[in-house]
């Protein structure tokens, strides 16, 4: 648009100068006026026209933008709640694996406890310590009270046994420690009631029953407070 405008200028400045005329020259300035209004408008809509398709050009690169910027948005909160119904879907099966874990821990707990078992036991030893035949004199005395006293023993021996095995090492040091103490009550205690009888034979009778007695407290105590 441009070069033609220039070029009719040119050739209109040229025309001016050739023609002689007065009126000539007037109409043909109007002319040019007219021509060169007529040129402007159209250069000016032509820019008008361009700006306007820049700018939308722009706008609608601003909105592709904006809309893979929300795409990605979209798309990282899709993520981030696949992730988070992941992670919630772990904590469930970890809590319920857990919760069975401990249920067959209980369950087998149950099914492997030594305390009814060893119950049982006691009141068996005890049965055979009541068929004892224990007669009417004092050696006879001693003698029974003996095998009650072994039996209870034995039993004593055994439960310490089996509890090393199940508890923990502070509380097997604890029970040690517990243990030597009753020990020590038990000879105090059996002493104390043979002294009663002096030096005879019935201090050694009262010395072995009252041994065999505490020793029988003592297995049943350990059974029913500490085995599992």
């Amino acid at each position: 648009m441009l070069p033609i405008a220039i070029v009719l200028i040119v050739l209109s400045v040229a025309l001016f100068i050739v023609i002689k005329s007065k009126t000539a020259k007037l109409i043909l300035s109007t002319l040019i006026v007219v021509v060169g209004v007529v040129f402007m408008h159209f250069g000016y809509e032509d820019y008008q026209s361009r700006q306007g398709g820049q700018v939308a050009s722009n706008q609608e690169q601003v909105q592709g933008e904006s809309t893979d910027e929300d795409s990605q948005d979209e798309k990282s909160s899709e993520k981030e709640g696949d992730e988070d119904e992941d992670k919630e879907d772990n904590k469930d099966s970890n809590q319920s694996s857990k919760s069975e874990s401990n249920y067959q821990s209980s369950t087998d707990t149950s099914v492997d406890s030594l305390k009814p078992k060893y119950l049982q036991r006691l009141d068996n030893i005890q049965k055979k310590v009541d068929n004892i035949y224990y007669g009417d004199a004092t050696t006879e005395l001693k003698k029974s009270e003996g095998e009650a006293l072994e039996l209870w023993d034995d039993a004593l021996n055994e439960i310490y046994g089996v509890l090393k095995t199940q508890l923990s090492t502070s509380e097997m040091d604890a029970l040690r420690t517990k243990q030597r103490a009753w020990i020590k009550y038990r000879n105090n205690t059996a002493e104390s009631e043979a002294a009663e009888f002096g030096n005879g034979t019935m201090a050694d009778l009262a010395y072995v029953s009252t041994t065999a007695s505490l020793t029988k407290e003592r297995c049943y105590e350990l059974v029913n407070i500490y085995m599992k």
